[in-house]
């Protein structure tokens, strides 16, 4: 492909569907995931497809630029972000 996008797949499942799927569209992904057994399992499935993804475990409101690249045209949220809320600090 000669033009790359970049995405974000916050929570990428249990097992890294989403995260496959968009690499599988020639996205550059970042997975993020609290658990690090998700982010382990999906690890996994994506070395058994051969997908070059990178997992970070943690908060995604919290990781830092240097973790998350950034900027993504696509950020996909697979049942996270609507029960998110932020408080003040």
């Amino acid at each position: 492909m000669g033009t790359w996008w970049t995405a974000a797949s916050v929570r990428p499942t249990t097992w890294g569907g989403n995260a496959l799927h968009l690499a599988s569209l020639g996205f550059e992904v970042d997975a993020v995931d609290l658990s690090p057994a998700a982010l382990a399992w999906a690890g996994d499935r994506a070395r058994e497809h051969g997908a070059d993804i990178r997992f970070h475990q943690g908060d995604a409101f919290a990781l830092t630029q240097a973790e998350l690249a950034g900027p993504y045209d696509l950020v996909y949220d697979s049942g996270w972000f609507h029960i998110c809320h932020r408080t003040a600090a």
